[in-house]
């Protein structure tokens, strides 16, 4: 089977040239904040599949722009998810010293600054959109900064983990409390990862709808896979969809998921092939 790397083997490549210059391009101006730099670095490369980022930029080349356009706004996507995962490693949260067969931040760098080294991320993801795009658009620029701030704010992922917590707390649940959950959660990167990229390529108001529908349904097919996967009988987890739904129900859920991001696709006037191939892979997706 088609691995997710190889089907973005040269988005990857452009991706991790343009996140090493831009790492390069900063400098601790200050000796106490060479720790903060190690600790983002850290972090940023520590492997990763970077879905998000070669999704923005094969959303690109579907429109017929070129991907080298939107890599400030890839990097800028892969930061925050960076900086998600720092902080959800972190003992008040998630408590796990291994991401990746790697140890995690705040047990390299200490607690306080993985903490401050995924603030700084943050921040640094808008900065970048904001200083680096093309500003002969500036509107477009506008609006991609908008959609990546809701979707990793209180109305996406941040929100969608204080609905996990409740979940894994023994907060009452059913499959429309997990649905917003993971949506909020995991599903909002996605998708501004892809409608932001339309939105820097000009895509018109219905190429970008079918185009954030489709990633809408992408992200939800990733998340049933993931569930599918990490699935134990005896030890359902309360926040996967078979927790409710059951193994069965969730395989027809993710074919489902899969066929509605195919239809998107489909009313495209555009060669998407590569972008059908990706909700594919979670047909028959393993670890």
């Amino acid at each position: 089977m088609t691995s997710l790397s190889d089907l973005f083997f040269n988005e990857i490549r452009l991706f991790e040239e343009f996140l090493l210059n831009t790492l390069n391009e900063r400098s601790a101006e200050h000796p106490e904040w060479r720790k903060l730099y190690e600790s983002m670095r850290y972090s940023l490369k520590n492997g990763g599949k970077r879905f998000r980022p070669a999704l923005s930029m094969i959303t690109a080349q579907v429109l017929g722009k070129d991907p080298k356009r939107i890599l400030p706004f890839a990097v800028a996507v892969e930061m925050i998810h960076t900086y998600s995962l720092i902080h959800d490693d972190l003992p008040l949260l998630d408590n796990d010293r291994e991401r990746r067969g790697q140890p995690t931040n705040h047990v390299v760098f200490g607690e306080p600054m993985a903490l401050l080294a995924g603030d700084a991320l943050q921040s640094w993801a808008f900065e970048l959109i904001a200083t680096s795009n093309d500003h002969s658009h500036p509107v477009a620029t506008l609006k991609a900064l908008g959609v990546l701030a809701k979707a990793s704010g209180v109305d996406g992922m941040v929100g969608g983990q204080v609905i996990d917590i409740a979940i894994l707390n023994g907060a009452e649940r059913t499959i429309d409390d997990l649905k917003r959950m993971h949506q909020m959660k995991t599903g909002a990167l996605i998708t501004a990862a892809v409608e932001g990229a339309a939105i820097l390529c000009e895509a018109d108001f219905e190429e970008q709808r079918l185009l954030r529908e489709y990633a809408q349904w992408t992200g939800l097919a990733f998340q049933l896979s993931d569930d599918i996967l990490d699935y134990e009988p005896q030890y359902p987890e309360r926040s996967g969809y078979p927790s409710i739904l059951g193994l069965e129900a969730t395989r027809i859920a993710l074919r489902e998921a899969v066929q509605a991001a195919r239809d998107c696709l489909s009313r495209l006037q555009r060669d998407t092939k590569v972008l059908e191939q990706i909700v594919e892979f979670n047909l028959n997706r393993e670890r």
